[in-house]
């Protein structure tokens, strides 16, 4: 039998709300599965279970239980845990019709970790609240991804994405996915995702049914950036960015924090070949330099400017 702790470790991000079939694990088949409303995750477990359960109850007693040697069986509507002298029951769930993943209707095909780099580029640059459902997912597209909070935008080149796709990706899968680490094998559908894990875990994902916003013209107006970010500029800009709560001032000779909220005064030499000072977010220019090799840092116009790295390349725009 495997581990409970670790099978449930698996999947315990899925689980949200406290509805059934939300917020629930689901036993059967020898396996194990949660689903979010969105998103859908089934793990080998070695159980030989048929039950649901809420994952409240069953987190609870597996904190209480030490690490190993946990037995679980059945007895009746209860779930019962075993572990040297201890014991613990937990009240099953009557079967819920919900509880089936959501299909994906493409062909199956086996990626490399490029489509995995990508993920960990893109989320970043994506809305963590947004009544704009399409700024929080990432958008795969013919041969790259995108993700934009309106404020940045990038674009990563991937070749594990086939030829006519066009789908958001939610923003639980995304994170579940990049908390779980590089699927095997992925299957595009119109509607859903699915990705196979070598493990055995699979996870089909519903998709953000919105168009992506067109940003062709903002890439086009910002041009290819040109600077190489040097290491001293970085280093400068590490500095002052960590006692900058808010916003920076990049000049042509140095880089000082601004004067909003908590920020402590921080000023460092560093020369950026722009003619004027230019005001930015700290934590978006600090996504971008995470991934950028280059960028232009002005004109202070107010318009979106380049930035551009390994395989990707996007625009910051500034605070006017």
């Amino acid at each position: 039998m495997a581990d409970i702790k670790e099978v449930i470790a698996k999947i315990k991000p899925v689980v949200v709300g406290s509805q059934p079939p939300f917020g629930t694990y689901h036993f059967s088949n020898g396996a194990v599965s949660a689903f979010d409303g969105t998103l859908y995750v089934s793990t080998p477990s070695g159980i030989d279970l048929d039950c649901i359960v809420e994952a409240a109850h069953i987190n609870r007693v597996l904190a209480a239980f030490p690490d190993d040697g946990i037995k679980i069986e059945k007895k009746g509507d209860d779930i019962i845990f075993k572990s040297g002298r201890r014991r613990a029951k937990v009240p099953g769930l009557p079967t819920l019709e919900h509880w089936v993943p959501v299909p994906s209707d493409g062909e199956s095909i086996s990626i490399d970790d490029s489509l995995f780099t990508a993920l960990e580029i893109a989320e970043p640059f994506t809305e963590s609240n947004s009544s704009r459902l399409a700024l929080m997912g990432v958008h795969f597209k013919d041969g790259y991804v995108e993700a934009t909070n309106s404020h940045m935008l990038v674009v990563v080149d991937t070749d594990a994405i086939p030829t006519g796709t066009d789908l958001i990706l939610p923003p639980d899968t995304v994170k579940f996915i990049l908390y779980y680490g590089a699927p095997a094998k992925i299957k595009f559908g119109e509607r859903s995702m699915t990705f196979e894990w070598d493990d055995g875990t699979v996870a089909s994902s519903k998709l953000i049914d919105i168009q992506f916003p067109d940003v062709s013209q903002i890439l086009k107006s910002a041009g290819k950036a040109s600077w190489k970010i040097t290491d001293a500029w970085r280093e400068a800009f590490s500095f002052v960015a960590s006692l900058s709560d808010w916003d920076v001032y990049v000049g042509p000779k140095a880089i000082r924090s601004g004067g909003f909220g908590n920020n402590t005064g921080a000023t460092e030499t560093a020369e950026c070949p722009i003619d004027d000072e230019t005001r930015w977010t700290t934590r978006y220019l600090k996504t971008v330099l995470r991934v950028a090799t280059h960028v232009d840092l002005g004109p202070s116009d107010g318009k979106p400017v380049p930035f551009r790295g390994d395989g990707l390349h996007g625009v910051l725009a500034p605070i006017k």
